[in-house]
């Protein structure tokens, strides 16, 4: 028994170890699959639906521009990193959406309104920076446009 509570012990430590090594990784760093898929995913399955969980959305798609702008800068961003990195863009991007449409569900235009702002603010920052974000921005501006904060 004391055994095991030890090896629970030091698998903690060693996640925990590994989770914050993680946090400044880069697409095509050993640990960016861990900070993307443990991390991140960890984080959005713990947070309520609605802007919870589109503020974290919105907090990957900054981290990820933040990681292209870093990649483009060390001139380093290869095609396969660029893909990868938009292809997680549209993913988040297609989350927000969902969360934004719920909001609206619910009765919280005002929400929906502010996230759809935001989103398109964050999206239109990456714009002229190393992704192609054109047609993430279009569906943000569309979304932007449609959600009012009266029905």
């Amino acid at each position: 028994m004391p055994f095991i509570v030890l090896a629970l012990i030091i698998a903690a430590a060693l996640g925990a170890t590994v989770s914050v090594a993680a946090q400044d990784s880069l697409p095509g760093d050993p640990l960016w699959g861990f900070k993307v898929h443990i991390n991140e995913g960890a984080a959005a399955a713990l947070a309520a639906e609605g802007r919870a969980q589109a503020d974290l959305d919105l907090a990957a798609i900054a981290t990820r521009l933040q990681e292209a702008a870093t990649l483009s800068a060390k001139g380093i961003l290869s095609p396969a990193a660029k893909a990868e990195l938009e292809a997680n863009i549209a993913g988040h991007a297609e989350r927000i959406e969902t969360e934004i449409k719920k909001l609206q569900t619910h009765g919280d235009y005002l929400g929906a309104a502010d996230v759809a702002t935001r989103f398109q603010a964050t999206v239109a920052q990456g714009v002229s920076g190393p992704l192609d974000l054109q047609a993430v921005l279009d569906r943000a501006s569309a979304l932007s446009a449609s959600a009012t904060p009266l029905p």
